[in-house]
C-alpha cells in the first residue's frame, strides 16, 4: 500500500500481548484504542499503556492518534505524552457538517492571523 503512496494504519492498538510489534510493522499511524483513552484521566494503568504506546511509536517514527477523546482533562494528558492527533466529541460532536469554528485555535498556534492582532 505504501508504495503505491497509500497510508496504512493500525485501529484498536494498545491490547497487544507485545505492544512492540509496531516496531517491526511498517505502518504510518496507530489508532489507540477508545477504550484506553475513555477514562484516561482516572486510571493510572491506562496512562501508563498509553504513554509508553506513544514511546513506542516515536521509536518507529510512526504518528499516534488517539480516539475517544471526549474530556479537557484526557486532552491534557495526551498533549503531554506528545500525541500526533486527536479524535473525539470533545472538538465536535458527529454532525452532518464541521461547524467547529477554529479561527482562535489556529491564530494561537500562529497558522492564521486575525484581524485583532
Amino acid at each position: 500500500m505504501q508504495a503505491i503512496n497509500c497510508k496504512v494504519a493500525i485501529e484498536h492498538f494498545g491490547y497487544a500481548k507485545n505492544p512492540e510489534i509496531i516496531k517491526y510493522l511498517s505502518v504510518d499511524f496507530l489508532k489507540i484504542d477508545g477504550s484506553l483513552i475513555n477514562n484516561l484521566s482516572a486510571s493510572k494503568d491506562n496512562q501508563q499503556k498509553v504513554k509508553a504506546i506513544v514511546e513506542l511509536a516515536r521509536e518507529s517514527n510512526t504518528l499516534c492518534i488517539a480516539e475517544h477523546v471526549d474530556d479537557p482533562h484526557c486532552l491534557v494528558m495526551l498533549w503531554q505524552y506528545s500525541i500526533d492527533y486527536i479524535q473525539g466529541n470533545l472538538v465536535q460532536e458527529p454532525d452532518k457538517e464541521l461547524t467547529h469554528d477554529f479561527e482562535d485555535e489556529a491564530a494561537l498556534a500562529g497558522i492564521i492571523e486575525t484581524e485583532n492582532r
